[in-house]
């Protein structure tokens, strides 16, 4: 029923294709830690801890209106090109073997998943017929359940297929790189979306008429 609606289908591929680059990294975080900057367990876990708070940090201010002033799709493009750039600082960073770099760029990370988590459930809560809600976020909830284990399974089969042919600030370089190289290409796709659209195709038929 939803693969029959257009804008659906580009709705559902989207947010399983900007959430697998998203999280693409979380397999290889701590080791990263470890592994580059030579920091002991307890330290890498704070990574993940650094990167949370900064997930709610970007929740909460983005919460307080400003999606709603800007526009859900606006604020989601800025969520998308802001961990773009983040990535990219965090692959910077992975390259030079600078430990204070990582933790601006995880936590940079982090604010800028807040900033899209939030746009991205507006525009979820927008892209949902009011006769049929709950199939309509479910299927939303099964894109991101994939793509969570794609991004988890993913990151670490990256990271070892680099670190065949490079080094091990390389390899992890590589899976930072391509999280930012996608999250830009996913922009592009974001624009396709349009929920007036949807709200056109997914109305019941007497509806339309």
């Amino acid at each position: 029923e939803i693969a029959a609606i257009g804008t659906a289908r580009r709705f559902f591929a989207f947010t399983l294709v900007a959430t697998v680059f998203l999280f693409l990294q979380q397999a290889v975080l701590e080791p990263f830690g470890g592994d580059v900057l030579g920091l002991s367990v307890r330290a890498t876990s704070g990574f993940n801890a650094v990167q949370t708070l900064g997930v709610l940090a970007g929740m909460l201010i983005t919460g307080r209106g400003i999606a709603d002033r800007a526009g859900h799709k606006r604020t989601a493009t800025a969520g998308l090109a802001g961990s773009t750039v983040a990535f990219t600082a965090l692959a910077a960073a992975a390259l030079s073997g600078s430990v204070e770099a990582s933790w601006l760029g995880v936590l940079l990370v982090g604010l800028t998943t807040g900033l899209f988590n939030v746009a991205v459930l507006a525009l979820m809560m927008a892209m949902s017929a009011p006769e049929r809600v709950a199939l309509f976020m479910g299927a939303w909830t099964v894109s991101h359940a994939l793509a969570d284990g794609l991004a988890t399974a993913g990151g670490g089969l990256l990271h070892d297929l680099a670190l065949r042919i490079a080094s091990t600030e390389v390899a992890y370089a590589s899976v930072f790189t391509l999280e930012a190289l996608g999250l830009a290409l996913c922009i592009p796709l974001l624009r396709r979306i349009n929920v007036d659209t949807f709200a056109k195709e997914a109305a019941p038929d007497s509806a339309r008429r």
